[in-house]
């Protein structure tokens, strides 16, 4: 079977990340105001505890060991704003959209990335986007991925082996595809427990768009997003796959 599941139960997804580059005509530290300013107004987005502060400075995207293993550092909380569905993270010259506690799905997800950037391009002081990510991150806790991931997988993405931690980018006309996939990673606070975590990670790029028409960045996150949904079941059995209530 050749299908993309459209929704699977539980979907594992522990981030939904997309990372938008672009430049601007006024200094990041007027423009972060003004995104707060037309955010909290004409939009139901607001921070956690603290205004942000342009003078300190966002952290980077990083992996840093927990107790589960590997997580995803979403920067200080003092830079977010969120609403019921989504989270916003403003740095220098990046806009950075992430789901809460649990992915909400495609359908209500892109809707809600697709108002703060028209909100965004209401100010008038976006000269173009340059570059998109989307990047997704399951987490399989306490599963071994060699039970669940296709045992052709050394073929289709050569790899060697998939008993540890592989890293992979496909090249393709517009788009180039990085696959990480980290398995039975172990509990960094307790390294005598048998808890592990297994982690697939699928970022889908274009660093060359150079556009500031919104509907033609629109269908380039789309196409991505559809991108990395058929890399992402290239990975899994048909068997695991059917295990997931899969709807098509």
């Amino acid at each position: 079977m050749n299908r993309t599941p459209k929704k699977i139960t539980p979907d594992r997804i522990k981030d939904s990340i997309l990372l938008l580059n672009y430049t601007s005509n006024i200094p990041y530290q007027i423009l972060l105001g003004k995104f707060y300013d037309i955010l909290t107004k004409k939009s139901n987005y607001i921070l956690p505890l603290t205004p942000p502060n342009p003078q300190n400075p966002v952290i980077e995207f990083t992996e840093q060991p927990s107790g589960n293993g590997v997580t995803l550092g979403f920067g200080s909380e003092e830079w977010v704003l969120f609403n019921n569905v989504i989270k916003i993270q403003l740095r220098p010259y990046t806009i950075i959209f992430n789901c809460l506690d649990s992915y909400p799905s495609w359908d209500i997800y892109m809707p809600e990335v697709k108002k703060v950037l028209e909100l965004f391009s209401e100010l008038g002081h976006i000269i173009r986007y340059n570059s998109i990510q989307l990047r997704y991150i399951s987490h399989f806790q306490n599963i071994d991925l060699t039970d669940i991931v296709r045992v052709d997988l050394t073929n289709h993405f050569d790899f060697q082996d998939i008993s540890s931690n592989y890293r992979k980018v496909l090249h393709s006309e517009v788009y180039n595809i990085i696959i990480n996939i980290a398995n039975k990673l172990s509990n960094a606070q307790n390294p005598n427990s048998n808890e592990f975590l297994s982690v697939i990670d699928i970022a889908v790029t274009n660093d060359k768009i150079r556009t500031n028409n919104l509907y033609f960045l629109y269908e380039l996150i789309d196409n991505a997003h559809t991108l990395e949904k058929k890399t992402y079941f290239k990975t899994l059995t048909q068997a695991y796959i059917d295990s997931l209530n899969p709807i098509y």
